[in-house]
């Protein structure tokens, strides 16, 4: 397994992993009657982001294991699609949880959330020119 990967995975899986875990502690906080709208307003979407990046993480390992000799192109493809994946998904979750009328405790939490990911993606950046300039 390559450096590159190993690196990118951590710096994106690290500012999620905390994110979800702050999202839990906050959904802990909430009323039974918050809770349920939550559970029914994001029902589907779980599974089906599974479908997405599941393929997303095999494709990059594999690309990464049987071509390293484009590495670079890679980790910056992976990097744009991850992007673009949680900056979408992460902006129509929030409008949506604003839309139900939860707490602002758990909305901030919800902007914490989305600066963490957006922290991460920031430093895969910096990874990147850092291997260019390599």
């Amino acid at each position: 397994m390559s450096t590159s990967f190993i690196i990118t995975f951590i710096i994106i899986l690290l500012p999620v992993l905390i994110s979800r875990f702050l999202l839990e502690k906050a959904l802990k906080n909430l009323d039974p009657e918050m809770k349920v709208k939550l559970l029914d307003a994001f029902s589907n979407q779980r599974k089906y982001s599974g479908l997405i990046m599941l393929p997303l993480l095999v494709g990059y390992f594999l690309l990464l294991r049987f071509l390293p000799q484009y590495s670079l192109i890679t980790i910056t493809v992976f990097g744009i699609s991850f992007i673009f994946y949680f900056v979408i998904s992460r902006v129509l979750n929030y409008r949506k949880v604003v839309k139900l009328g939860l707490p602002e405790e758990y909305l901030k939490i919800q902007r914490l959330s989305i600066l963490m990911i957006a922290t991460g993606f920031v430093l895969v950046g910096i990874q990147i020119i850092f291997i260019l300039n390599s």
